[in-house]
């Protein structure tokens, strides 16, 4: 294929990104790489025509012993190569330059000269590390037998091998992080309506949603793998979950949960009684595109980067309870108030008066 633009995508959010980048920039030749977890991602880009190419890494196939997970990992390192060598490529467009399929691809633009680019996925590009920046060398076993890249990177963002980054704020990028790269601003403040329904109905592949809500307004939770990611207490997070919703429930309003992708949803089975109380089990549709289907009026999030296209899209509000649940820094608190726009709410009383006052419209 001639002159084509590849994407690497392993979220949902990365897939739409990659929709909206090329209607944006009317990009008629895009190929593609999906290294997923979510079995639906899989399904619908096999389903889209508009991709010339597509190269699909099965990332939950079961493995009888190390052993043959390790051969298994050189041979879909060996295939990404192959792949790469079929295509005539003049850019290729990432969301993260730090795992290892990327950075396998990025080796691989390197050598053949290709122009590589990193997109914004969220609050993780605009991040200093605590403990500093770290460029770690993978072991030549792993190089050589399983077909490694040649280093790790402990954050997004300073790959020497990402020619350009483009975030929605430039200016809040770290100083590292700009050094020798493009960076420019990445627009999508105005999507339009339509083609907002149309993303959606693109990611909606089976019967989707909790109908018996669909039309009325409803408050919008917005899961965070604490637990799963070691970063709280499971006991612990499932007691502030508990207090959180004993507020919402209250407030009389329809709750519906979205829990993030890699969150255990049976930590939310136990509020599932409360009839005001619902749970979207799909995760196959981005957050970003839910107020396509649902009227809803507020998010509640931790620190979710959905805020920030909820809020430019369809100028919903987010209120973030990251000070309930943990100590947040004062980079992220700067970054999560100035560019995701998000209201911290601490106290679980001005929570209940925020809904008091939404409840009252």
């Amino acid at each position: 294929m001639k002159g084509n633009i590849l994407f690497s995508v392993n979220t949902v959010f990365h897939l739409m990104m990659t929709k909206l980048y090329i209607n944006k920039n009317n990009i008629r030749n895009a190929s593609i790489i999906c290294h997923a977890v979510n079995d639906e991602l899989p399904k619908i880009i096999n389903n889209d025509p508009s991709f010339d190419t597509k190269f699909i890494i099965d990332r939950n196939k079961k493995y009888k012993t190390t052993f043959n997970r390790a051969l298994a990992k050189k041979s879909i390192n060996q295939n990404i190569k192959r792949y790469l060598k079929k295509i005539d490529l003049t850019c290729i467009i990432v969301f993260k330059d730090n795992d290892i399929v990327n950075q396998i691809i990025l080796e691989y633009a390197k050598v053949q000269n290709v122009k590589t680019i990193l997109i914004e996925e969220g609050l993780g590009i605009y991040t200093e590390p605590i403990r500093g920046y770290k460029k770690t060398p993978f072991s030549k076993m792993k190089q050589l037998l399983m077909s490694y890249p040649k280093y790790s990177y402990n954050t997004q963002g300073i790959n020497p091998l990402i020619g350009e980054i483009k975030v929605n704020s430039p200016k809040l990028l770290p100083d590292a992080k700009k050094r020798n790269k493009i960076v420019s601003e990445i627009n999508f403040n105005k999507v339009k309506e339509l083609d907002r329904k149309n993303l959606f109905n693109y990611f909606n592949t089976r019967n989707f949603g909790v109908n018996n809500i669909n039309g009325e307004s409803v408050v919008l939770y917005i899961g965070q793998p604490f637990s799963e990611f070691n970063t709280l207490d499971s006991i612990v997070e499932k007691e502030k979950i508990s207090e959180i919703f004993n507020v919402l429930v209250e407030s009389n309003l329809n709750i519906l949960i979205k829990p993030h992708p890699s969150e255990n949803i049976d930590k939310y089975k136990h509020l599932l009684n409360q009839n005001s109380v619902k749970i979207i089990k799909d995760n196959h549709i981005p957050v970003e595109l839910l107020p396509s289907y649902y009227n809803i009026e507020l998010s509640i999030t931790i620190h979710s980067s959905a805020s920030l296209y909820l809020k430019k899209w369809y100028g919903i509000d987010s209120i973030s309870l990251a000070d309930y649940f943990l100590e947040v820094d004062s980079e992220m608190r700067y970054i999560l108030k100035n560019l995701y726009n998000v209201e911290f709410v601490k106290d679980l009383i001005k929570l209940s008066n925020r809904l008091k006052a939404l409840g009252s419209k």
